[in-house]
């Protein structure tokens, strides 16, 4: 499969973004959503992607950014993306979205210890491995900070 240009774009944005978002965790390793997203939301508004306008799919507010034009959305999450199944639950968001092919899920490394990342990854991976399921995205990213 291969990742349109336009969406590497975004993908390429958001990981040049990465420094901006990691300085936004506190000293004790707090992740604040809103800060996260006003330290990512300028570089997204360069392509186009605007706040929210998830409207349509059964978890709205688990996407933060969409581009119909580039047919991705964005998801920006705190520690609990794994423990809380919100990373999961903002990949199946975007799947409800009939304009949307490709979800970026940004999300810390860690939190309280724990490693965030690979926990996602896993349930994303897991994910693709049950039968029955399926999802009429064409791809998803996770981006870590």
């Amino acid at each position: 499969m291969t990742v349109p240009g336009d969406v590497r774009e975004v993908v390429n944005a958001v990981v040049a973004g990465v420094p901006a978002l990691a300085d936004t965790v506190s000293s004790a390793g707090g992740v604040n959503r809103q800060l996260l997203k006003g330290a990512i939301g300028p570089i997204l508004s360069e392509f186009g992607l605007k706040p929210g306008s998830g409207r349509g799919s059964f978890a709205a507010w688990e996407i933060d950014y969409v581009s119909s034009a580039r047919a991705v959305t964005v998801s920006v999450q705190t520690g609990r993306a794994a423990a809380n199944n919100t990373a999961l639950l903002a990949l199946l968001a975007a799947a409800a979205l009939p304009e949307v092919d490709w979800a970026v899920i940004v999300l810390p490394h860690k939190y309280k210890g724990a490693n965030a990342f690979d926990a996602v990854a896993n349930q994303f991976l897991a994910l693709t491995r049950v039968r029955g399921v399926s999802l009429s995205l064409q791809g998803a990213f996770i981006v870590g900070f």
